[in-house]
């Protein structure tokens, strides 16, 4: 198509043949903290550092959420009948 000078054609026919690709074996993971998104993203949805997001051969080991602080106040009387 390109050398009879067809490049809107050539560009539609490029256009569908990547949506046709299937690109399921890609993997990526975030090179901060180790999260392995679904999909390549511009920013980590876990810690939040822009392009972070790599494409992997091998993952490292991927990180878990950071656990969320204990209650750690002692709980204030709500009324006057728990004073």
């Amino acid at each position: 198509l390109l050398a009879d000078y067809r490049e809107k054609d050539a560009l539609t026919d490029y256009k569908e043949l990547i949506e046709q690709l299937n690109v399921a074996y890609l993997r990526f993971q975030c090179t901060e903290c180790g999260f392995i998104p679904g999909e390549l993203q511009w920013q980590c949805p876990q810690c939040k550092t822009w392009d972070s997001i790599q494409l992997i051969d091998q993952p490292r080991e991927q990180s878990t959420p950071a656990a969320q602080p204990k209650n750690t106040l002692p709980q204030l009387p709500q009324g006057i009948d728990e004073a």
